[in-house]
């Protein structure tokens, strides 16, 4: 009979850890513990702005000529010294775009000293009063252009840059359009236009 008394007891023992085991089990298994979760049925959906500029190039490469004390414009003429390249540009920002800063620089081939930065103004499209429409020369000095050119041919290029105004200081946004590297500059375009046959 003692022997009896001590099963009962393992007995009991076993079948309590089972069912404490088997309990275990099936909390662990239905997360009857207390949880909550929130969120939203879709994520955020974000879009990267976007820079674009159009530019038009009006009365690019005329050539300002004087004669007998006469200034005039004229197009498809031979270049002599003491003459200006003309240009005029529109520079328009897209409806798609966000605003921007720009710099516009003109470029001359086929004459020493080829490169020309006609403006080194930094323009802001949110500026009061800004229209976006600039004009500028570039003068073949006679001390310099001399018997050497005679016959040259000369072409004028120019190159508006511009960059996202979100985020930079007008400080920065000059330093990255004055510099070559192509990641800061975001958008631009090139138009080349024959100054002299």
């Amino acid at each position: 009979m003692v022997k009896n008394k001590k099963m009962s007891k393992t007995s009991i023992a076993v079948i309590v850890l089972a069912l404490l085991l088997v309990f275990s089990l099936v909390m662990g298994m239905t997360g009857a513990w207390f949880t909550s979760k929130a969120g939203s049925a879709t994520d955020t959906s974000l879009d990267f702005g976007r820079v674009v500029l159009n530019v038009t190039g009006g009365s690019f490469g005329q050539v300002s000529h004087t004669n007998n004390g006469d200034a005039a414009y004229l197009d498809g003429v031979e270049v002599m010294p003491g003459d200006s390249i003309n240009y005029s540009l529109t520079v328009a920002k897209a409806a798609t775009s966000e605003d921007f800063y720009y710099r516009i620089f003109v470029t001359v081939t086929g004459v020493a000293g080829a490169s020309y930065t006609a403006d080194e103004t930094v323009y802001d499209t949110t500026a009061e009063g800004w229209n976006g429409t600039h004009a500028g020369s570039i003068t073949l000095a006679g001390n310099v252009y001399g018997n050497t050119y005679q016959g040259a041919n000369i072409s004028l290029a120019y190159e508006v840059r511009a960059i996202q105004k979100a985020n930079i200081t007008a400080a920065d946004a000059a330093k990255y359009l004055a510099s070559t590297e192509s990641g800061y500059v975001l958008e631009w375009e090139t138009l080349t236009g024959l100054a002299a046959a």
